[in-house]
């Protein structure tokens, strides 16, 4: 792993500064501590004995390097191109990198080798050794609220799985954290679990990737729950706050206090699990579980995939949120990951060109292309009203809306996750094809609205 020109002058700036920062120790302790730029660079401003080193012998002579704070930065400057050109910037964070090449620079300080570019470059080698040697492939279990799921049944999405709590908790041995993190009252809020595979990567980014790999999932259970009619206000994703059955309030007229509320019942939602497996087997379910692949395993560039994920979990956001509102700002948010292209102008066109589309990407599958479009122009009106201020949010008492949002929006994802397959979910340069896609759309929808005006 080849240090660059850049790299091997960092590194001998570093030393460079370690050795002055330790003769102002030897010298005042006061002028080391003023040396410093703010009190958090000095709260890492040593390179110590990493872990492993100190456990393979413990009474080797240990010793400190110190870092300034140009230092500091410029070795965070080298992790963050290590991270560049190694490509690691799903596999691992920055913070977690910093640590390897710290321990790296420790041993190399240790074993008495130079600075210069054979020796920088085996520092970062070694370093890269470092952390690729901690990354582990992992299963996440999240607490999930899923309505009607049984023991001995589990709902799978590609490498997801949706399993009752029943079937973890037995084998989980550890009992004095298990009494720490869950409460027999917490248990009681959740009933499964969202199992969640990540392939081999840090720890930090497993668990960034867990995350929103469960986002999406939950974002897909949504959109498909609104395609289905049904309600799931009941299934909820514990990584987030979970909704009360019932809320109350108190009011108080002439002296006298009442108490109102309201409930949430729930539902028997064996018939939509049900649906939601039988849509799974099918050519979206397919789609569904690629997805889910790429989500957990995601690559350095941008590809049409990604629009589709971030569509998801856009919804599902928008579906736990309490304002309806900020759900409208949301879902436009959702449905614009679709259709907009960074290779068109934000011009006076826009609002025409997102109207098209939405109404377009779902008129292609279910007709009526005039109720599409103008749905999708007052959702999206709304939006810029609420957005750009010309609408007072806390004068609105309702949506100006006489259509279900969340249909638009669901009906549009699902849509496009047809079409942007026949485009190539893997593709990395697509907007072209996107581009070209989004104009046999209009003419198809064009020519439909002709003959059925001849007929």
């Amino acid at each position: 792993m080849a240090a660059t020109k850049k790299d091997i002058e960092d590194f001998q700036f570093i030393i460079g500064e370690g050795v002055r920062l330790n003769k102002l120790l030897n010298d005042s302790y006061e002028s080391y501590a003023n040396d410093f730029e703010t009190k958090y660079d000095s709260m890492f401003a040593t390179i110590n004995t990493p872990k492993d080193v100190y456990e393979s012998n413990k009474n080797q002579k240990r010793f400190q390097f110190h870092l300034s704070s140009k230092a500091q930065r410029k070795l965070q400057e080298i992790t963050d191109r290590q991270i560049r050109q190694n490509h690691l910037v799903y596999e691992l964070t920055a913070s977690e990198y910093i640590n390897d090449i710290k321990d790296s620079i420790y041993i190399h300080i240790k074993s008495n080798q130079e600075f210069d570019s054979s020796g920088c470059s085996s520092l970062l080698s070694k370093a890269y050794k470092r952390a690729k040697s901690k990354m582990r492939k992992v299963r996440y279990f999240f607490p999930f609220h899923a309505a009607s799921i049984i023991p001995n049944k589990d709902i799978s999405i590609g490498s997801v799985t949706i399993t009752h709590k029943d079937n973890i908790y037995p084998k989980v041995s550890d009992e004095e954290r298990q009494g720490v993190f869950i409460s027999d009252n917490k248990q009681s809020d959740y009933n499964s679990f969202l199992c969640i595979d990540i392939p081999k990567c840090s720890i930090e980014i497993g668990k960034k990737r867990a995350d929103n790999v469960a986002d999406f999932i939950y974002g897909v259970i949504k959109v498909f729950a609104v395609s289905y009619q049904v309600n799931t206000e009941q299934v909820v994703l514990n990584k987030n706050p979970t909704e009360s059955n019932t809320s109350h309030y108190i009011t108080c007229n002439d002296n006298e206090y009442n108490v109102c509320g309201s409930f949430s019942f729930s539902e028997n939602l064996e018939e939509f699990w049900k649906g939601f497996e039988e849509d799974l087997n099918s050519e979206l379910g397919v789609i569904i579980r690629k997805l889910v692949e790429y989500a957990a395993s995601p690559i350095n560039k941008n590809c049409l995939s990604d629009r589709l994920i971030d569509s998801f979990c856009w919804f599902g956001d928008a579906s736990r949120d309490n304002n309806e509102h900020s759900q409208v700002i949301k879902l436009v948010t959702a449905m614009e990951r679709l259709v907009t292209l960074s290779i068109e102008k934000k011009d006076k066109e826009l609002t025409k060109r997102f109207c098209s589309r939405i109404s377009c990407s779902i008129a292609v599958f279910h007709g009526e292309i005039d109720m599409w479009k103008s749905e999708a122009k007052r959702i999206y009106e709304l939006r810029s009203d609420l957005v750009h201020g010309t609408q007072t949010l806390h004068k609105s008492y309702g949506l100006s809306l006489n259509f279900h949002p969340f249909q638009l929006a669901c009906l549009s994802i699902l849509s496009s996750c047809i079409s942007f397959s026949t485009v190539g979910l893997e593709l990395i340069n697509y907007e072209k094809k996107l581009q070209e896609m989004f104009k046999q759309w209009a003419e198809h929808c064009l020519d439909d609205k002709y003959t059925e005006k001849l007929a």
